[in-house]
């Protein structure tokens, strides 16, 4: 009997602490982070984009530099009329040159729009399909500390461009 009294409240307790865990308890957050910058920079539609960034920079620097060809020759020929040729030139160079700028700056945040959209999607979906309640990005210091078992950025990695890919 003396048995008896000194088992059941310590089973009565442990079966109170089971069901207070499962219960009552509260959950502990699935969390991680991922580099934001690593991210961004591996992430194969970012890769495309910024080919197709430089091509048509590229293509907009061969324009100018052949208007800045042309303007040469005519200075040097000093031919008939040439100041106002080169006048003309110049104003032409300068205007290609300032839309050109403009158009690459607009381009620009056009592609960095759709990527960060796009990882931002993967990110979430990612989340949804490991059950993380937050995945927090770390860029530049926004996050100060963190354990590094707590990094999954290669596994993201790896989930958003096979989703881009396709698979």
């Amino acid at each position: 009997m003396k048995l008896l009294n000194i088992i059941l409240p310590v089973v009565l307790s442990l079966g109170l602490i089971v069901a207070y865990h499962f219960t009552l308890a509260p959950k502990v957050a699935k969390t991680a982070y991922v580099d934001i910058n690593h991210l961004y920079s591996e992430f194969q539609m970012a890769k495309e984009l910024d080919i197709k960034l430089k091509t048509v920079q590229n293509q907009r620097k061969l324009v100018l530099d052949s208007l800045g060809m042309t303007l040469d020759n005519v200075v040097r020929s000093k031919g008939e009329s040439w100041e106002a040729n080169a006048q003309l030139l110049q104003r032409e160079y300068s205007l290609k040159q300032q839309q050109f700028s403009e158009d690459d700056a607009r381009l620009s945040k056009q592609y960095y729009n759709q990527v960060a959209t796009q990882l931002n999607q993967y990110v979430q979906d990612f989340s949804k399909s490991k059950g993380y309640e937050y995945i927090f990005g770390s860029a530049n210091g926004s996050l100060m500390a963190a354990n590094p078992s707590k990094d999954i950025t290669k596994e993201v990695l790896v989930y958003i461009n096979e989703r881009y890919g396709g698979k």
